[in-house]
């Protein structure tokens, strides 16, 4: 394949200033069951190509399939002829710096090894007994959905230029929708677990292939509280009107970081003029967050500050043009500091590309997240336990999980699973589902405190122009934000 894309460059030199690459193959299996009807993929493969042609200040790409040379021969005849259609901008790309060559995640063992039918057996039995001992328990009817799949995602990036880049990551990811109902009462919880590992994150093998029994106490976790719901409290108007604080878990506060700023901080949006928090000259609008909200794009951070390119569930080591993804400190102690950059809004912004830059199946190379979290940028209001940061709250509620989010320029919103009353320092009532929704340039200027340890386990798909990419986010376990005129909740009657 080496030699069938230098030799595609080296023609294509001959009438384009700049020509890169970007090839993708994707080996999967999947499985699902929905309604009582279970669909199981043993092994797919898909493999896509973007090959993208820049001359003078007029800038294409153009998708394809499996690069084979006629194929390349077809492609380049046919960006010869767009290449008088399409209209000049004020366009360029940033340079790549040199790196490494090739980036790999090893799983500790891969489906690919793997027998499906194993696999299937050891989700449903585990998930079924989980259901049946509940169902007893509870005297209600549970209906769970399964979605699971485990993938293998090889990328390569060459350009006109010497660039020769591979990665090579697996990804896993196991969801388990509970519907509970009783007595005509009806209740939803999701439970979602995924990463950047092989079948070592949902399975153990001894003689067989088993669920561990973490990722079982987890199901079975959300399954009850599923069951709970249908009993769960709802907060009158005079009640939510008493409400002094809300404490976000880190996959509520996750949510609400990708989805209130997370996107207006994508450089092509700020290009565009579309972003809530800083105009389309890059210039901020206003203080984003209080004193103490870091907000940061990219691997998870250590202790001492270094990137881990282990876990997060949208990591990448190099984005889709082949630039090493970096810590992308978005915002310091609540002021806009850095974009989320692909190579063609680095060089319009004059900033060095950070790793921004992904596609979906050979589409364009646009700007996106990967793991989006709140990061304390004061460790003395980061505690150790949540009693710590209810210590002097009258009256609150915590907010725990998350079905999603909506955004747009001004604000976000966000379905939360369930949560709790917090009344004189300690959690009473369990609280039904609710909706969430903030003003994003002000909402975040409330946080006062942070406590439990750092978790971007939360897994989510985002959309954007048609793409989806694999996404994680998170924060500190708990966030402690005080009552606002930009914050609303809803609870379910």
């Amino acid at each position: 394949m080496r030699n069938i894309f230098e030799d595609f460059l080296k023609k294509a030199k001959e009438s384009f200033d700049y020509i890169d690459i970007l090839y993708e193959k994707l080996s999967r299996i999947e499985i699902k069951e929905t309604e009582g009807k279970r669909t199981v993929i043993p092994l797919s493969q898909r493999t896509a190509t973007h090959i993208r042609f820049l001359k003078g200040k007029k800038i294409f790409g153009i998708r394809t399939g499996e690069p084979k040379e006629e194929t390349l021969k077809e492609v380049l005849e046919k960006a010869k002829k767009l290449l008088n259609l399409v209209p000049k901008r004020n366009i360029n790309l940033a340079p790549i710096a040199p790196g490494r060559k090739t980036y790999t995640i090893s799983p500790l063992f891969s489906f690919l090894q793997e027998d499906t039918e194993e696999i299937v057996l050891a989700i449903f039995s585990s998930v079924e007994k989980i259901k049946k001992n509940i169902e007893r328990k509870y005297r209600v009817s549970l209906y769970p959905e399964v979605w699971f799949f485990s993938e293998n995602h090889e990328k390569l990036i060459v350009d006109s230029n010497g660039v020769f880049k591979t990665q090579v990551i697996p990804r896993t990811f196991l969801s388990v929708i509970n519907r509970a109902c009783k007595n005509n009462k009806r209740a939803m919880t999701r439970m979602r677990v995924g990463d950047v590992k092989g079948l070592e994150l949902i399975f153990e093998k001894q003689k067989k292939l088993e669920i561990k029994k973490e990722v079982q106490k987890r199901i079975k976790w959300w399954m009850e509280n599923a069951v709970n719901i249908l009993d769960a409290h709802t907060l009158n108007p005079e009640e939510l009107e008493e409400i002094e604080y809300f404490i976000l878990d880190s996959e509520a506060i996750g949510v609400f970081i990708h989805e209130a700023l997370g996107h207006n901080f994508e450089g092509d949006i700020i290009k565009e003029g579309g972003s809530g928090i800083v105009d389309k000259r890059g210039i901020p609008k206003g203080r984003i967050g209080s004193e103490i909200v870091n907000i940061i794009d990219g691997p998870l951070i250590d202790e001492k500050g270094n990137p881990v390119y282990t876990t997060g569930f949208g990591t990448e080591m190099i984005d889709d043009e082949g630039v090493e993804v970096k810590v992308k400190i978005l915002a310091e102690k609540g002021m806009v500091k850095d974009f989320i950059l692909n190579r063609e809004t680095a060089w319009y912004f004059n900033k060095e590309p950070n790793g921004g830059g992904f596609s979906d199946s050979g589409d364009e190379r646009i700007c996106r997240m990967s793991n989006t979290y709140i990061y304390p940028a004061d460790k003395s209001r980061w505690k150790k336990e949540l009693k710590e940061v209810l210590r002097n709250v009258k009256k609150g509620v915590i907010l725990k999980g998350t079905l999603g989010g909506a955004v747009s320029k001004e604000g976000m919103s966000s379905s939360i699973q369930f949560g709790y009353l917090v009344e004189q320092g300690k959690t009473t009532k369990m609280l039904k589902p609710s909706n969430f929704t903030a003003k994003t340039l002000y909402a975040l200027r409330y946080v006062e405190e942070f406590a439990g340890p750092l978790d971007i386990s939360d897994v989510g798909f985002c959309g954007k122009k048609g793409q989806t990419k694999p996404v994680g986010d998170g924060g500190p376990k708990w966030t402690k934000i005080r009552k606002n005129p930009y914050i609303h909740l809803v609870v379910q009657g």
